[in-house]
């Protein structure tokens, strides 16, 4: 029996997401994994928080993940686009939507999703 594929792409791993995680990869119903845009070092995790620090708990034990590769030449936490990455269409590819319909890539291979209602200021 072919499982239904489940992804999540996630900035960076966060504690409280973590047993979430764990819970999804035991089902039996479908395959999950999870997509990090990467995983930030003490010093990174520290923004924000005014403090350098790793998490107390394992964040990777329990479920299947991978670190995509970044465009980026030094992630960040530190603002929207602190992130760029150039594989996501490799994950809708191998992990459809629920709504194919709306999904599409540019010319350039990014990754287009139509809303089903446009915002107000017309962003489709």
């Amino acid at each position: 029996m072919n499982k239904r594929r489940v992804a999540i792409i996630a900035t960076h791993p966060i504690q409280y997401q973590i047993p979430w995680f764990q819970a999804l990869s035991k089902s039996d119903d479908f395959r999950f994994k999870v997509f990090f845009a990467f995983v930030p070092d003490a010093m990174e995790q520290g923004v924000g928080f005014g403090v350098k620090f790793n998490w107390d708990i394992p964040m990777f034990d329990g479920y299947d993940w991978e670190v995509l590769p970044n465009l980026r030449k030094r992630p960040s936490l530190n603002g929207f686009m602190g992130s760029v990455l150039s594989s996501t269409g490799k994950i809708f590819r191998n992990y459809p939507s629920v709504s194919t319909k709306r999904l599409s890539f540019t010319r350039n291979g990014q990754v287009r999703y139509e809303l089903k209602t446009p915002w107000r200021n017309g962003t489709r």
